[in-house]
């Protein structure tokens, strides 16, 4: 997902940068900050925004324990469908 976002919005952010096609590598210095901005700016605004997801999702002991019982039902009730259809 993160990918096929990058590669959706990399022509958009060209453009908010004044990337000139014809100019080649001889972009203005304002490009250049820019090109600079979004490349540090977004990855770190990605991160923090990752790194806020996995501190907010609390988790205990206990929870965790039921959970991994909700999964081994599911894992034993998924072994017992194909045994139960032969």
């Amino acid at each position: 997902l993160g990918m096929a976002l990058a590669f959706g919005l990399s022509g958009y952010l060209l453009n908010a940068t004044g990337f000139d096609v014809e100019m080649g590598g001889a972009q203005t210095a304002s490009t250049f900050f820019w090109m600079r901005v979004f490349d540090v700016l977004i990855p770190a605004v990605a991160a923090a925004l990752s790194i806020w997801a996995v501190a907010s999702f609390k988790i205990t002991e206990e929870k965790s324990a039921e959970i991994r019982e909700q999964l081994d039902a599911r894992h034993k009730k998924a072994e017992a469908a194909p045994a139960a259809a032969s």
